[in-house]
């Protein structure tokens, strides 16, 4: 996790706000008892994020299309 905030995609994550989507099943992390670098773990973390915001950002465009045809 990073000490304070991760900037990715332009969108800042705070480290409580990772914790949560963690808890929540959304993004999997790495345990700090993980033997892996430092950098494998982010990788890890930012590769998770990425497929969160694509789930995101799908759901999103599926709401606008049902809007649009119910205009």
């Amino acid at each position: 996790m990073p000490s304070r905030t991760l900037v990715f995609r332009g969108l800042r994550f705070s480290r409580s706000s990772l914790y949560r989507l963690s808890d929540e099943g959304e993004i999997k992390t790495v345990p700090i008892r993980f033997s892996g670098s430092a950098q494998r773990r982010r990788v890890i973390l930012k590769e998770s994020l990425d497929a969160f915001l694509d789930r995101q950002i799908a759901e999103g465009m599926k709401q606008i299309k049902a809007g649009a045809s119910k205009a």
